[in-house]
């Protein structure tokens, strides 16, 4: 599983298939959406960039906050406010240096749109 459940990745014989809770249509449209909101956050909040594996993403979007760069409280806290802003419900990993097992946290709007925050 990856995006938070959003893909499954199963491995097969010679091949590894792709799986996604959502169809094609819907991910597209929801893509739109969630670089909307990743644009607002950059735009919003200085210092954000995206995490380092955005390119591959397909389903969510990621800020980095502690891996390759250090956002401080404030500026974490504005990035929950735009998300929530924009009717996302924002959960925050721990940071790179703290991190445990477990992984992100999802980020998930009200029409089951999800995005991460590494």
């Amino acid at each position: 599983m990856a995006e938070n459940g959003a893909v499954a990745l199963i491995p097969e014989v010679e091949a590894l298939r792709v799986e996604y809770a959502q169809d094609k249509t819907t991910r597209e449209r929801n893509a739109v959406r969630l670089r909307e909101v990743a644009q607002r956050v950059l735009r919003e909040v200085p210092g954000a960039l995206l995490a380092r594996d955005s390119a591959g993403r397909v389903t969510d979007i990621a800020i980095d906050h502690s891996e390759f760069v250090h956002l401080d409280e404030a500026a974490i806290a504005r990035v929950v406010e735009v998300m929530r802003a924009e009717e996302a419900t924002a959960a925050l990993a721990p940071g790179a240096d703290e991190r445990e097992e477990g992984g992100p946290r999802c980020v998930r709007f009200s029409d089951g749109t999800e995005m991460y925050l590494p």
